[in-house]
């Protein structure tokens, strides 16, 4: 039988990504054990990558009809993103 991690390792390879970071790693394998998983990160540092890898994991481990759901707070996110796009216009 082939490990959590292996098929991971697998799927993100496939996706075409070297390495996960720790927390995306740590994130699939926790929802994989079917544990609750709230992460919360800055923009840019790969939360996505979590909830579109998680469907693939699940097929490849047999599950048929994977079900992934997120929540994903719009106005906070437009929010980041301009603080970030002002940060760099004071820069120039």
């Amino acid at each position: 039988m082939t490990s959590t991690a292996s098929v991971i390792k697998q799927v993100a390879t496939t996706a075409g990504f070297q390495k996960l970071s720790a927390f995306q790693a740590i994130s699939l394998e926790a929802m994989l054990e079917k544990k609750d998983v709230f992460v919360v990160a800055p923009t840019g540092t790969g939360k996505s990558l979590c909830y579109h890898l998680l469907p693939p994991v699940l097929r490849a481990m047999g599950v048929v009809h994977p079900l992934v759901v997120v929540f994903s707070p719009i106005v906070w996110l437009i929010d980041d993103q301009m603080d970030r796009l002002q940060k760099l216009a004071k820069r120039r």
